[in-house]
């Protein structure tokens, strides 16, 4: 049995939640961790939202509407999610600058950036035959 495009990128961005929620959950456990851990704590959570976010957002539009799944649909419609939750990401580290609770780190935006290059390079590799229909 083969999985549909959708359910494909909905199992590979959950796998970004899942090592979001993993972070998180180190995070709270994890008592004076050295500089490195630290930064990889900090900067892990971003980089699994830049990856996971495109796929399962695009998942979810092939699901609703499997029209969209049908290259060169599929790819056009990839990249604009892309570009929206990258950019969204982006904007919200940015605002951060303005905001007393929270903290700027540029480090996030390059996470984002990662994240987001490595749901491309996925998406590239598992909707491959999309363009064989």
């Amino acid at each position: 049995m083969q999985l549909a495009l959708a359910s494909k990128l909905a199992l590979l961005g959950m796998v970004g939640l899942a090592l979001l929620q993993s972070i998180h959950w180190l995070r709270e456990r994890v008592e004076n961790p050295s500089d490195a851990l630290a930064l990889t704590l900090g900067s892990v959570p971003t980089l699994a939202a830049g990856y996971a976010m495109p796929l399962i957002a695009t998942s979810m539009l092939y699901a609703a509407s499997p029209t969209y799944s049908v290259a060169p649909k599929a790819w056009m419609s990839f990249l604009f999610i892309l570009l929206l939750t990258t950019g969204g990401l982006m904007v919200y580290e940015v605002g951060q600058l303005g905001l007393r609770n929270m903290v700027f780190d540029p480090i996030d935006l390059i996470a984002t950036l990662v994240g987001a290059l490595a749901s491309l390079g996925v998406y590239r590799q598992f909707a491959h035959f999309v363009s064989e229909q």
